[in-house]
């Protein structure tokens, strides 16, 4: 007899996702597995892609609502939505000249990239902390006050949900350093994340939140202070 197709291995890593998912609904589940567990779970819920390349230490996150009613758990569709204030830093230090704005203007339309997400997934009901892209040539402190405030104000704002926040590497440089401090961060590796959880609880109807644990992959640091010049 012969090994399983393909397909029929695709079919098994849906299954068991699914699986889990709907066994586990209020769980935080970690799925380990390879290379085309990945894949077939990144295809199948963000359709009509093409998967190119995937990196060692690749992960997917899924998340969707979970409530219950009349002792039934009932779960949504995941939501995503896009917040300008994770934006990259928005000055030559992180952008190159041949890729800045000629006008200090990045000319792309919102629309056009909630449109790249499947039918449904976009939340048009969120309001981003910040209503517009950062203004170009922001100084480097700026951006870290930046990328604090949306963190802070994001957690803040829904302090029972599960966040994933996708951003880049000065995003997850200062994120770390202000929740675990004391420590210089070395070096940011791609694909790298940062976990904040802290306890919340509800008192008269409102939510009281303990102090951040911090987590995080990929990133090395030191506790010895290191000066590190500033690109240029």
């Amino acid at each position: 007899m012969g090994g399983e197709t393909v397909e029929e291995c695709r079919e098994r890593y849906v299954k068991v996702v699914k699986a889990l998912a709907d066994k586990y609904p209020t769980e935080n589940l970690i799925l380990i597995t390879h290379g085309e567990g990945l894949e077939t779970t990144f295809s199948t819920f963000f359709k009509d892609t093409t998967i190119d390349e995937k990196d060692y230490c690749a992960h997917v996150q899924l998340r969707r609502d979970v409530s219950s009613k009349d002792g039934d758990v009932k779960t949504g569709e995941y939501e995503v939505a896009i917040e300008y204030g994770l934006c990259e830093m928005m000055n030559s230090v992180a952008i190159w000249p041949e890729v800045s704005p000629k006008d200090e203007n990045f000319d792309f339309n919102i629309s056009d990239l909630e449109a790249m997400f499947p039918e449904g997934m976009v939340d048009h009901n969120v309001d981003p902390i910040y209503k517009e892209m950062p203004k170009w040539e922001e100084t480097v402190e700026g951006c870290k006050e930046r990328y604090v405030k949306v963190v802070k104000a994001l957690a803040d704002k829904y302090p029972t949900e599960n966040l994933l926040l996708i951003t880049h590497r000065e995003g997850l440089e200062t994120t770390f350093s202000t929740f675990f401090k004391d420590i210089t961060v070395l070096e940011v590796e791609d694909c790298a994340y940062v976990q904040l959880r802290r306890e919340v609880s509800s008192k008269d109807g409102d939510a009281e939140t303990g102090e951040y644990e911090v987590a995080q992959s990929g990133i090395r640091f030191s506790h010895i202070p290191v000066t590190i010049p500033t690109p240029v």
